[in-house]
């Protein structure tokens, strides 16, 4: 992992403080959500040598640019929703690093977005940001920006926690962010983790089951942008050890692609779901097929794992230009095996 790296969490001041100070070796950067603190903060001396300081405000338009472009779809957060149902109740951890990590393509796309942003600011919101010394205009190569996050929120007086964002602009760094999301929750005493996922989102899926087997609660539901695709998950937040690996293997790129969760056995009773990737709409006629006849039969099921397997077919066609000749095309299908149980 480049030095250049560091974990975050974004929030609230009086949540943060609640929050350790170094997770899996590394200091946490705290980066609390009030601008007037930041324009204090950057009038004197930085208390710790290792501490970062960032504009809240820039930082957070920046994450909310990314994370709508990573979702897409009309799937980001309005503004609004960022701070009242994640940054005063909850927070934002993942990790940050200098604008240049970026590939081009990256940062042309989330300027593209700040300019539109920063022209439809209200003039009232304009003299609000320069008086309180807000940073605007394109990325700077030495501006860091959160290149992944995870956000999560407690679910009422129970010990669980709702995972509904996570995305990452650098290979690894997804899981590192979840991973490190969940210690900071399993640290405040959360045992238990709900989400939602597609079936057709196959990375996010397989991330997921590197914290454990996923038990699925509902598997399609409704009331989703992505109705007809999106289930509804629960898994055990590992402990603080497992979790602190996890972290490492992001930063270091290891993460297994092939064996996701090995330490689940799988019980003798066992079915699996294989389906061509390229052939989305026939894997959600299947998956319906199969949990409907799971439902009958009033069993609980359970995602352990996820398999790939790349298969090659070839196929003769006649070449133009040497019509009496055979020429070969090789056509690749990834056949996707989920491995689930009860």
């Amino acid at each position: 992992m480049s030095s250049l790296i560091l974990p975050f969490v974004f929030g609230e001041a009086e949540l943060l403080a609640r929050l350790p100070s170094q997770v899996a070796d590394y200091t946490l950067q705290k980066i609390p959500i009030h601008q007037k603190a930041y324009k204090l903060a950057i009038n004197k001396p930085t208390p710790h040598a290792d501490q970062i300081i960032v504009s809240p405000a820039r930082f957070a338009r920046i994450l909310n640019i990314m994370n709508g472009l990573a979702y897409g779809g009309g799937m980001g957060m309005p503004e609004w929703v960022m701070l009242d149902c994640a940054l005063l109740p909850s927070f934002f951890a993942g990790f940050m690093g200098p604008a240049h990590l970026l590939t081009a393509s990256q940062r042309d796309l989330i300027n593209a977005q700040l300019m539109i942003s920063e022209a439809d600011r209200s003039e009232i919101r304009s003299q609000l940001e320069n008086s309180l010394t807000v940073t605007t205009g394109k990325l700077q190569d030495d501006e860091y920006v959160p290149l992944a996050e995870f956000c999560a929120l407690a679910r009422g007086p129970l010990t669980q926690i709702l995972a509904f964002s996570l995305y990452s602009f650098k290979r690894g760094l997804g899981i590192s962010a979840k991973a490190l999301g969940l210690a900071l929750w399993k640290n405040l005493g959360y045992q238990e983790q709900m989400g939602v996922a597609q079936w057709t989102n196959i990375a996010a899926v397989r991330a997921h089951l590197r914290f454990g087997r996923l038990e699925v609660i509902e598997p399609f539901t409704a009331m989703h942008t992505k109705a007809g695709e999106s289930f509804i998950y629960k898994l055990q937040i590992p402990e603080i050890s497992t979790l602190e690996q996890l972290i490492q293997s992001g930063l270091s790129r290891q993460a297994s692609r092939k064996v996701i969760c090995p330490s689940d056995k799988l019980e003798e009773q066992q079915w699996q779901l294989v389906y061509d990737s390229v052939n989305q709409r026939q894997l959600m006629q299947d998956v319906k097929q199969w949990f409907d006849q799971r439902i009958q039969e009033d069993k609980q099921v359970y995602i352990y794992g996820i398999r790939e397997q790349e298969s090659k077919q070839e196929s003769k066609q006649e070449s133009k230009q040497e019509s009496k000749q055979e020429s070969k095309q090789e056509q690749r299908k990834t056949m996707i095996e989920i491995l689930v149980g009860s």
